[in-house]
C-alpha cells in the first residue's frame, strides 16, 4: 500500500447553530459553527420515560401509567490547545464562545438551538443546558493554552416533528390504557387518537369495561384499538 492510499481522512465534530437562529446569533457576534480541534475520546447518551404509580386495594404493586418521555440528553468533552508554537487558536475566545451557547440571544430571548453533527453515526438537534470550562495550562503571561470544554446537551424538537412521528405509531397498533382519577373517554381518545371526538371508539370496543361512559372507575383497563381509518386520529 503506498503513502497516498494509507491516508485516512478524520471527520470533525461539528457543532452548528440551526439555521433558523444563525441571523441572530451573526447579530450578537457568536460564530455560527464549531468544528472540534480534537475529536472527543468518548460521548453519552441518556433518554429515560416518566410514569405514574397507579395505587389499587389489593394488589402487591402499584400500575404503571406512562405519561411522557424526556428528551435525550449528550454529554461530551473537546480539548481546546494551542501549547504549540505555531497554533493559532485563541483558547480563552473559543472558549468563551462555546459557553455563549447556553446563554440568551438578544433576538430570539433564548439560547441558540443547535445541531450537533458527528459522521453519520451522530447527529442531535439541542440546546446547550451547561457548558463548563476547565483551564488546564497557561503560557508564562498567563494566558490559557489549553482547556477542557464539558457540554450538557439536550435534543429538541418542535410540537409538529413529535407528533408527525407519533402518528406513524399510535392509531395503527392496540393498546391498553389503565383509568386514572380524573380520566375521560374524550381524554383518552385525544391522547390516543389525538381527536377527543372519538370517545365512542373507545367505549365501543369495552363494553364490559365501561358501565357509564361519563364515570370511569379509577384501575379499568381500557383496550384502545387501531382505527380503521387512521386519517380520523386528527381533527380536520
Amino acid at each position: 500500500m503506498g503513502i497516498a492510499e494509507s491516508i485516512v481522512t478524520i471527520v470533525k465534530t461539528i457543532i452548528e447553530i440551526a439555521e433558523e437562529d444563525q441571523a441572530a446569533a451573526r447579530s450578537a457576534g457568536l460564530p455560527t459553527r464549531f468544528s472540534a480541534q480534537f475529536n472527543p475520546t468518548e460521548y453519552s447518551l441518556e433518554r429515560g420515560a416518566n410514569f405514574a404509580e397507579i395505587a389499587i386495594p389489593g394488589l402487591e404493586e402499584p400500575i404503571l401509567q406512562f405519561i411522557h418521555g424526556n428528551s435525550q440528553r449528550l454529554s461530551l468533552e473537546l480539548l481546546l490547545d494551542a501549547s504549540k508554537i505555531d497554533s493559532a487558536v485563541d483558547v480563552a475566545a473559543l472558549a468563551n464562545d462555546l459557553q455563549r451557547l447556553a446563554r440568551i440571544l438578544p433576538e430570539r430571548h433564548a439560547p441558540p438551538r443547535l445541531k450537533i453533527i458527528w459522521g453519520t453515526h451522530l447527529a442531535l438537534k439541542a440546546i446547550a443546558e451547561n457548558v463548563q470550562c476547565r483551564f488546564t495550562l497557561f503560557s508564562e503571561s498567563g494566558e490559557p493554552i489549553r482547556a477542557r470544554v464539558t457540554l450538557a446537551l439536550r435534543s429538541y424538537r418542535t410540537l409538529g416533528e413529535q407528533l408527525r412521528e407519533l402518528n406513524l405509531q399510535s392509531p395503527d397498533h392496540s393498546k391498553t390504557h389503565c383509568v386514572r382519577s380524573g380520566d375521560s373517554l374524550a381524554l383518552i381518545a385525544y391522547q390516543a387518537y389525538g381527536n377527543h371526538a372519538l370517545w365512542r371508539e373507545i367505549a365501543d370496543a369495552n363494553p364490559e369495561a365501561i358501565a357509564d361512559p361519563l364515570r370511569l372507575v379509577p384501575g379499568t383497563m381500557l383496550k384502545i384499538r387501531p382505527l380503521a381509518n387512521p386519517s380520523r386520529s386528527r381533527p380536520s
